[in-house]
């Protein structure tokens, strides 16, 4: 069992999504292939550790989603992102072409 799985295992939405695993992920993957999935509506609420903040939680099916189309999504994404650190920034690129230096 994973870590943030065995340390949320008492949570009540956790609890009534893993009864209902199997079934709820084939309804997931049908709303997601037929386009038709829509984010419910996320739980907000403060804390103060380490600073004050607002945090928003989206509920588990949701997250479910999210890590499924990250997955889908990041390596046709990632080697641009990579690319786009390691390339040398507007700034170089613009003080080689007018100062002929580099």
């Amino acid at each position: 069992m994973s870590e943030r799985r065995w340390a949320k295992r008492r949570k009540p939405d956790l609890s009534r999504f893993l009864l209902d695993l199997v079934p709820a992920c084939f309804r997931l993957a049908a709303e997601l292939a037929n386009e038709c999935w829509r984010p419910d509506e996320s739980t907000a609420f403060y804390i103060r550790e380490p600073k004050p903040r607002m945090i928003s939680a989206a509920p588990i099916c949701d997250r479910v989603a999210h890590h499924a189309i990250v997955s889908l999504l990041e390596p046709h994404f990632e080697w641009r992102f990579v690319a786009h650190i390691r390339s040398p920034g507007l700034e170089s690129l613009k003080m080689r072409t007018t100062t002929g230096y580099g």
